[in-house]
């Protein structure tokens, strides 16, 4: 063991001394002490401003799959009550409340921009009124909660809405149809088992093209 421990040794010192034999590498120089050589110039570090965050696009505009008949918009070509007189401040959330409760089929009039109504107030259907609800937004309305209240209710089994069959479960009106509208910060939070506005009213409801965003309940139109 010791004879083969040595010549590792010798070697090591023999390449030690080799090492410290070799001249060291001169250290590199500054560009800017040459005489004639002027420093870079120093880059900008100002951080460019973070853009905008994306403008929120509803809905599916690019689908391709097809829409069968039934599940088509509805023709809102002669309204029932129209909301607002052609200005944004005319569209509030006491003429939707009006609107909805009166029933047939409702559009909105607020400009030829969109316009965000936020609701003071939940939109309740009445069960006997229709029996056709529809409310159309045109694509330029959006309905807002505020993060504090349901924006639209229906329950076919709430008395305060009246019950127009002895078996409120089974009815097949009021049919509800919201289309080409957005719906968002709904809140149903502590509404009961109810959930969201319209959660009754899936089984007597037509088609439905809203889009909802923002919306602690478990429906979808909160």
């Amino acid at each position: 063991m010791r004879f083969r421990v040595v010549p590792v040794l010798l070697a090591a010192g023999a390449l030690l001394a080799a090492c410290a034999a070799e001249p060291a590498s001169p250290a590199p120089t500054d560009p800017a002490s040459e005489p004639g050589v002027s420093a870079p110039a120093s880059a900008d570090v100002t951080a460019s401003p973070e853009p905008p965050p994306p403008r929120l696009r509803a809905g599916n505009p690019d689908g391709r799959a097809p829409v069968p008949p039934e599940a088509q918009p509805e023709d809102t070509s002669r309204p029932d009550h129209v909301i607002g007189d052609g200005t944004p401040a005319s569209c509030t959330s006491e003429a939707v409340v009006a609107a909805v409760a009166a029933g047939g089929v409702i559009t909105f009039n607020c400009g030829p921009d969109p316009v965000t109504i936020t609701m003071t107030a939940t939109a309740k259907i009445r069960n006997a009124a229709g029996p056709r609800i529809v409310i159309d937004g045109g694509g330029l309305v959006t309905l807002s909660g505020g993060g504090q209240r349901r924006i639209l209710y229906m329950n076919t089994c709430d008395r305060e809405l009246g019950w127009t069959t002895p078996h409120c479960d089974n009815q097949d009106h009021p049919q509800l149809t919201v289309q080409n509208i957005t719906f968002v910060d709904g809140n149903a939070t502590g509404a009961g088992a109810d959930g969201g506005p319209a959660r009754r009213a899936a089984a007597a409801a037509g088609p439905s093209t809203p889009t909802a965003t923002g919306s602690p309940s478990t429906s979808p139109a909160a």
